[in-house]
């Protein structure tokens, strides 16, 4: 059920970016990526956290986001995994706390607006989050790298 969810938004995320952003030429379809591709990294994260635990390298599964994270951090800075690699840890963070980042500025702001061909959010602290197709695409291509990974163990 995990593994379908993430196929699902990363391949809305995929058709939204690859085509209808194209043709429309719209940055607001940006937003709309972005939120397929942060259910898409919360259900990866959720995806590994569960695999672990049937492994039993785990005892129990974190109930919060907070405990997960405090375990992707744990995995990420190099703890023993025997199910998935250190690289895929640190690119699950990454990707994660990427996006993290950007939701929570989308949902924080305090003015949006397209500059270009780039959709930029300023947030409370007056800082600026710069969307771009080229950011947005190479988040979608770590997404699909993981998913690729964590398909073949599924």
């Amino acid at each position: 059920m995990i593994m379908q969810n993430v196929q699902r938004e990363l391949s809305s995320a995929n058709y939204l970016l690859t085509k209808t952003y194209p043709l429309v030429k719209e940055e607001k379809i940006f937003l709309e990526v972005l939120r397929h591709l942060w259910e898409a990294s919360q259900d990866l994260l959720r995806f590994t956290v569960h695999y672990t635990q049937e492994k039993s390298l785990i005892t129990r599964v974190p109930k919060t986001r907070t405990e997960k994270l405090l375990l992707l951090n744990s995995w990420a800075s190099g703890t023993k995994n025997l199910y998935f690699s250190n690289d895929y840890m640190r690119t699950l963070k990454k990707l994660y706390w990427k996006l993290k980042e950007v939701n929570e500025s989308k949902e924080n702001n305090i003015m949006n607006f397209r500059k270009g061909n780039n959709y930029v959010i300023c947030k409370k602290d007056y800082k600026v989050e710069v969307i771009s197709y080229s950011l947005l695409s190479n988040l979608l291509k770590e997404s699909y790298k993981l998913y690729t990974f964590i398909q073949r163990l599924s």
